[in-house]
């Protein structure tokens, strides 16, 4: 989900339950909102995208990071081609190709994934109807 996405589904739960919401263009203030202690002049959408949720993010992405293998996130990457979600629009030829390659090759012999390749095309030209 990016940042104007999170935006729109927290503007809408606020909207719901009654919340008030500032005016994300207005300026950021800290501390007491005196103007001698602001050290910067930036919007309120400013502060909560990069001070707040770009940091959150990258906590989770350091967090991923210092928990999986290189190869445990390769294939978590690589089985999202598979996705069936919004129409299959993630699906990739080359990606699910790798997986069986890399991660399957005692499952497929060199002809099977040859096969797997022209399967998959023909599955994007049908059943997907992408060329």
């Amino acid at each position: 989900m990016n940042g104007m996405t999170f935006f729109g589904s927290v503007a809408s739960f606020c909207r719901k339950h009654g919340i008030h919401m500032p005016n994300m263009s207005d300026r950021y203030m800290e501390g007491t909102r005196r103007s001698c202690q602001q050290k910067n002049n930036i919007t309120i959408e400013y502060y909560y995208h990069f001070n707040i949720f770009n940091v959150a993010t990258d906590f989770q992405l350091v967090e991923l990071d210092s928990r999986f293998k290189k190869e445990t996130m390769e294939l978590l990457v690589l089985s999202e081609a598979s996705n069936p979600m919004n129409g299959f629009k993630s699906f990739k030829i080359d990606s699910i190709y790798t997986l069986a390659e890399k991660f399957y090759s005692k499952d497929f012999t060199e002809d099977e994934l040859k096969a797997l390749k022209r399967q998959l095309e023909h599955y994007k030209f049908d059943v997907l109807g992408q060329p």
